[in-house]
C-alpha cells in the first residue's frame, strides 16, 4: 500500500497538484515595520475627497499596486480576459504626522497623477512629495449619473524640496442653486 501511495503522490506532484519537497519555500521573516504595522493595524485611513478643495498632501511612504475591488460588494475586479484589474495605492505621511492611503481608482485621479508625474519627469516613489486636491466636478457620463471628480496634483520626486501649498481655489463651494443633472 505504501508503494501505491508513494506512486499516487508522485503522480500528483508531476501534475503540479501537490508541491514537490524541493518546491517548498522556507518560512518568510520580515523586519519591515511598515509590513508589520499593516498586519497589526491595517492600512491607514483612505482620503475621502468628500467636498471641493479637499486635499491629500505629504511625503510618500509607500507605493504599490493591488487588485481593485468593487465598491459595493468588495469583490475583486477582473478584465474581460480574466486578468485582475490593478490599482495603485499611495501611502502618505501628512504634515501633521498622520498617515493616509490614496487609492488611485478613478479616472480623474489617475489622470491628475499621470500629469503630475509627467511634469516632474519621474513616477511616484517613496521619499517624494505629493499634493492632490479635488477641484471640481466634470460632466456626468449619462443622465442621472454622478459627475466625475476632477483633481489637480503636484509631485516632487525624492531629492527635490517639498512642494509649496497649493493656491486657494477661486470658488471651492459649488453653486447649489442650479438644478441637479437628473
Amino acid at each position: 500500500m505504501t508503494a501505491q501511495n508513494d506512486q499516487a503522490i508522485e503522480n500528483l506532484q508531476e501534475a503540479g497538484l501537490v508541491p514537490k519537497p524541493e518546491d517548498k519555500k522556507p518560512l518568510v521573516r520580515t523586519e519591515n515595520y511598515e509590513e508589520i504595522d499593516a498586519l497589526l493595524m491595517g492600512p491607514p485611513a483612505a482620503f475621502k475627497f468628500a467636498e471641493y478643495g479637499a486635499t491629500a498632501a505629504g511625503q510618500i511612504i509607500s507605493v504599490f499596486a493591488r487588485q481593485a475591488t468593487d465598491f459595493d460588494t468588495q469583490e475583486p475586479k477582473f478584465w474581460d480576459d480574466g486578468q485582475p484589474i490593478m490599482e495603485p495605492v499611495v501611502i502618505l505621511c501628512q504634515p501633521d504626522g498622520e498617515m493616509g492611503s490614496l487609492y488611485v481608482s478613478s479616472a480623474g485621479l489617475r489622470t491628475a497623477l499621470k500629469d503630475a508625474c509627467r511634469t516632474a519627469g519621474k513616477g511616484l516613489r517613496p521619499g517624494g512629495y505629493l499634493v492632490v486636491r479635488y477641484t471640481k466636478d466634470g460632466e456626468p457620463f449619462r443622465k442621472g449619473a454622478y459627475p466625475p471628480k476632477i483633481y489637480d496634483a503636484q509631485y516632487a520626486p525624492p531629492g527635490r524640496p517639498p512642494l509649496p501649498p497649493l493656491p486657494e481655489l477661486p470658488n471651492p463651494v459649488p453653486d447649489t442653486s442650479a438644478e441637479p443633472p437628473f
